[in-house]
Order: structure tokens, then sequence, then C-alpha cells
């Protein structure tokens, strides 16, 4: 995916502790591919505080590419 896309978007990989408002004036998109089963693990991975920084992300006009390894897809629809 990245090396599909890094041509056209502005990609940094993170881990879970750096989501924050600033990391998302850093970014042109956000992912977050995954395997069967993790679709239900978005609310244990990611606290309260930052599923609504990353909703408020997406509501602000950000970016969100959903890949269907199940888990994007999945998390996109019902959070985002």
């Amino acid at each position: 995916m990245y090396q599909a896309l890094q041509n056209s978007f502005n990609f940094r990989f993170f881990f879970r502790e750096e989501i924050s408002t600033s990391l998302f004036h850093e970014i042109d998109i956000i992912s977050f591919p995954g395997g069967i089963g993790d679709a239900d693990a978005f609310d244990v991975i990611f606290s309260k505080k930052m599923q609504d920084k990353i909703y408020d992300y997406v509501q602000r006009g950000g970016r969100y590419l959903g890949v269907y390894i199940v888990t994007g897809k999945q998390i996109g629809r019902a959070h985002v």
C-alpha cells in the first residue's frame, strides 16, 4: 500500500500513542490495515480519546482509506 501511494500522499507510520491533533496536520490520509478478526479490536486498541481524534480528523475533511483485509473497511464503516 505504501509503495503504491507514496508518490501521491504524505505518509507517516506511527504508534497509537502518537495519535494527537498535531499528527493529523502532518498527514494527507489515514489508514488502518489489519487482518481477520481485528475489526472488533478497534475499541480496545484505541482509547475513546484517540477515536475522537480520528473521527474529528475525518469530519474536518481528512482522508480515510479503509483497506479491505476485513479490518480497515469495518473500522471505517463502524467508527468514521
